[in-house]
């Protein structure tokens, strides 16, 4: 994770877990100190959360402008190789049951998508074609796309449970979405209230 994300990731976590501490305790700021310069009393105290409102909007965008560039590349990868790895057992176990000598090579999710979920391999047929060996036939098996199912959803878990790529790059805008949706009430610390006092 370059310097540059873990950046925009601590940002956006701080300010959406601020307004998340603010709505939930209801804290009414009466004063604030920025650059060392006290401000003591607001006429209209719902501008501080104006502030941290676009604050928070543009944490958001600078996080989502890196997790584009970086992170979702990244997770992407983690979860490929995680079905990669887990298709290919479930793969090899189906054909060979059908075709036991088949002597074709490890084939994925990803390589058995693009051939149309239609497995192409080669067995022997029994007919011996000189130096002790037998001749190949090619073969075509239809794969049923529900066995990649339970693969599927060990690669999801993998990935979000036993790999750090879910924490590192999803979790900050869950907590973001979820500062969001929960400053959507009806006291001043809200998101509303902050739009409304500037409607108003």
């Amino acid at each position: 994770m370059s310097d540059g994300l873990l950046r925009q990731r601590r940002n956006l976590i701080l300010i959406s877990s601020l307004l998340i501490f603010l709505r939930f305790s209801k804290v009414e700021i009466s004063k604030l100190s920025f650059l060392g310069v006290e401000f003591g009393s607001f006429e209209n105290p719902s501008a501080i959360y104006v502030a941290l409102w676009i604050v928070w909007g543009y944490f958001l965008i600078r996080y989502y402008q890196y997790f584009m560039q970086e992170g979702f590349n990244e997770s992407v990868v983690k979860f490929s190789e995680a079905l990669s790895e887990k298709s290919r057992r479930v793969i090899k176990a189906a054909v060979d049951k059908d075709y036991p000598d088949n002597t074709g090579g490890e084939v994925d999710f990803f390589l058995l998508k693009n051939w149309m979920w239609i497995y192409h391999g080669q067995e022997s047929n029994g007919i011996p074609s000189g130096h002790d060996g037998h001749r190949l036939e090619n073969f075509h098996f239809r794969f049923q796309r529900r066995k990649l199912v339970r693969p599927v959803i060990m690669s999801i878990y993998t990935t979000v449970v036993n790999r750090s790529a879910f924490t590192d790059y999803y979790m900050p805008l869950l907590i973001a979405v979820f500062a969001l949706a929960y400053g959507f009430s009806g006291w001043d610390g809200s998101l509303v209230g902050a739009l409304k006092s500037l409607i108003t």
